[in-house]
């Protein structure tokens, strides 16, 4: 099963991902993840994607971040269940994926956008900055997201129809889950 979450920044997207992956045995490949594993491990790399992007809340350019994606990926053998987390957020990115999915017999199955305010989006990326030490939280890098994910979304939605499923990312974390699981298993727990 390989599923993708989407949705503006904050909507728990990855706190979804952490929960499939416990719960029900995904491998959860988290592009916030990967950027800031190169940030932290302070390659040239990551301090150059730091400062050009990521701290100015400006998407890392879609051949840059997918290549990384699918470096990553390929250090292991291809898992059966995957969760892409905020990935992809281009139609760009998506015909990528889609072509590097068909390159090792597999498809997406879902996409699973999570819907949430933006008012509620900013307040929970500043909580989770306070929490978490995020290094991307300017009021002008969070409004750049949340605009590039709005610019971004018709197109994903287009590329994705029939597979893209909203769910209201402001309910409880044990509804959200159960919202997705009905999605993808016609069941819940």
């Amino acid at each position: 099963m390989i599923l993708s979450f989407i949705g503006p920044s904050g909507c728990g997207k990855g706190t979804q991902a952490k929960l499939f992956s416990k719960r029900k045995n995904f491998q959860v490949f988290s592009t916030g993840d990967i950027l800031r594993d190169e940030f932290f491990r302070k390659t040239d790399l990551g301090i150059s994607l730091f400062k050009k992007y990521w701290k100015l809340g400006k998407w890392v350019p879609d051949d840059i971040v997918s290549k990384l994606l699918f470096d990553r990926i390929n250090r292991y053998p291809f898992p059966l269940n995957v969760i892409f987390d905020a990935y992809p957020r281009t139609k760009n990115q998506a015909v990528l994926l889609d072509e590097f999915l068909s390159s090792n017999g597999v498809s997406l199955n879902f996409v699973i956008n999570f819907v949430l305010a933006d008012d509620t989006s900013r307040g929970r990326i500043i909580g989770r900055e306070k929490e978490e030490k995020r290094l991307d939280v300017s009021g002008e890098a969070i409004s750049n997201r949340l605009e590039s994910y709005r610019r971004h979304f018709d197109d994903i939605c287009d590329f994705y129809k029939g597979k893209i499923f909203n769910i209201n990312g402001e309910d409880s974390i044990e509804n959200v889950y159960n919202s997705i699981l009905d999605i993808v298993y016609g069941t819940k727990e």
